[in-house]
């Protein structure tokens, strides 16, 4: 396999890791008494839109795998039965950060960034969005 087949193959490493986080979640949901929050079917219904953009364009499926993780991070979905929060405040003097989301996406937009980062560069230009429409 050489380089380029490589790096592309290693874009969907976090997109594997939403499936299986998925695919636990269905089971889980199916075997116990927890039941879909709107979260849960918001993240399901994102997953298979993720999945057709790769099968579209590869760039665009890199996108919406990091906007979907994003969207994760702040808690507007979940693939996890039990949403799992947490708030991590900074407060210096009377100035005070809040943040408010599902930690683990962070681990996973992180991953997906040191292996698909490539594809960000240049993402606010005017020149990058007619190159993604042009092909």
């Amino acid at each position: 396999m050489n380089k380029e087949k490589l790096k592309r193959a290693s874009d969907f490493i976090p997109l594997i890791i939403l499936l299986v986080y998925a695919i636990m979640l269905l089971c889980t949901l199916a075997t116990t008494n927890y039941a879909f929050v709107w979260r849960n079917v918001a993240g399901l219904i994102v997953l298979p839109i993720t999945i057709f953009g790769f099968y579209k364009q590869h760039r665009i499926g890199v996108l919406f795998l990091g906007v979907t993780l994003v969207l994760g991070l702040f808690g507007l979905l979940s693939y996890s039965p039990g949403l799992t929060r947490a708030t991590v405040s900074l407060s210096i003097n009377d100035f005070r950060i809040e943040f408010w989301g599902q930690p683990i996406f962070f681990l996973w937009l992180v991953l997906h960034f040191i292996l698909s980062g490539r594809y960000y560069v240049g993402v606010l230009s005017k020149k990058y969005w007619q190159d993604l429409t042009l092909k």
